[in-house]
């Protein structure tokens, strides 16, 4: 996605509050649209444009868990998670959803993630034909 929003999000202030992340290659700024989708469709929303600014220093796992994080704190009534479409297809993992229901931050998921990457590039060097 080049931009998200929602009738009921404030950009500036998620805008501003993910560029204080100084999150590596990506800018936000506020943007408003008519919203194209099903139940909101011809809703003006409120949202960001999100900017790449480096395509090698991006990190959009790292950005799409700070987006849940602040929309999940700025709005936890509003922010509602599509449990099997996020858990299941593009996480690959409930945990995102859990943490948000849990109302606790969902950064923690990279660290375990880079984790279990790093044992699983261990278990599989013995098998690997070539260096």
């Amino acid at each position: 996605f080049q931009y998200i929003g929602a009738p009921w999000m404030d950009g500036q202030k998620v805008a501003d509050e993910l560029n204080s992340r100084n999150l590596p290659g990506v800018f936000c700024i506020e943007k408003y649209y008519k919203a194209r989708y099903m139940g909101e469709q011809d809703v003006l929303c409120d949202g960001i444009l999100i900017l790449l600014k480096d395509k090698k220093t991006f990190r959009p796992v790292q950005f799409q868990l700070n987006l849940i994080d602040v929309l999940s704190s700025l709005y936890p009534k509003d922010f509602i998670l599509d449990v099997h479409y996020l858990a299941v297809t593009r996480m690959g993992t409930a945990d995102v959803v859990d943490s948000v229901k849990q109302g606790k931050s969902v950064l923690w998921l990279e660290e375990k993630w880079a984790r279990e990457a790093a044992e699983f590039e261990l278990a599989r060097k013995p098998y690997l034909i070539y260096e």
